[in-house]
């Protein structure tokens, strides 16, 4: 061994270090591993691998696939570094997308992240075309009744979803708001399979909205959300724009990428 390099190392837990080696691996590899192929590329046996990350796991650092047993980045894990990055950054890059989105469909297009209180924030805003607009920036809303949070929601590990919609029923806003949480667990597992959540009339009367998100290493950190009135934003409307914005925030994410790697 480099006598140098011993001492230039820092004293260090070794749990620890077995424990940030898995957290790379997974990060590195192009596909989920699993957990043998993350036992042999981090010089592991399988039985203390295994351990590892089931206390990754149990923290939300990492996520297990129930059928498949392959393990990817934890949403946990994805949220401390959201929390951690500067705002100006996502707002700079994410900018000309917005205003992009908002010049095709006249519509207002928001950026918003989500909170641990049950809340998203909205930290941009490019306004619509026309003279019929909400001023939404820093305005907290819920998850259960805005396109952007039952994005989030969708998205979330099943543990922390079912903690969530255990606290149901949720106050309804309108007479349209989903309240009843089997009903609103189905809407999201909707939501999860298309990549995109619409809602009609669930936070205000004629309001319609649609949301994708903006993905860095497969987790969203952001929402990108397209709003209007329903005379405008037809459910037939939100749908094709949905599939358009999942695209929109894969660029948005990819750019972000691109910077902080």
């Amino acid at each position: 061994m480099n006598v140098a390099a011993a001492r230039s190392r820092p004293a260090t837990i070794q749990s620890v270090d077995r424990a940030a080696a898995l957290l790379k691996a997974i990060g590195d590899s192009p596909n989920p591993p699993t957990v043998a192929e993350l036992a042999a590329a981090c010089g592991l046996n399988r039985s203390t691998a295994w351990r590892l990350l089931s206390t990754l796991e149990y923290h939300g650092l990492v996520e297990r696939d129930g059928v498949s047993q392959r393990y990817a980045i934890g949403y946990a894990l994805v949220r401390i570094a959201a929390g951690k990055t500067d705002h100006a950054i996502l707002v700079r890059t994410a900018r000309p997308v917005l205003e992009k989105v908002a010049a095709t469909t006249g519509e207002t297009v928001n950026l918003s992240i989500a909170t641990p209180d049950g809340m998203v924030v909205c930290i941009d805003q490019v306004d619509s075309a026309t003279l019929v607009g909400v001023n939404w920036l820093d305005r907290p809303l819920p998850w259960h009744c805005t396109s952007a949070g039952k994005l989030h929601l969708a998205l979330l590990p099943p543990t922390e979803l079912d903690a969530f919609l255990a606290q149901g029923p949720f106050q309804a806003m309108t007479p349209q708001t989903i309240t009843d949480p089997a009903r609103l667990r189905a809407d999201l597992e909707l939501t999860r399979q298309r990549g995109y959540s619409i809602v009609l009339d669930e936070l205000e009367p004629g309001l319609h909205a649609v949301s994708a998100g903006v993905p860095v290493n497969d987790r969203p950190i952001a929402m990108i959300s397209v709003s209007g009135p329903s005379f405008r934003l037809a459910e037939t409307v939100l749908h094709q724009l949905g599939q358009e914005l999942v695209e929109t925030g894969r660029d948005v994410g990819s750019q972000l990428g691109a910077q902080t790697a």
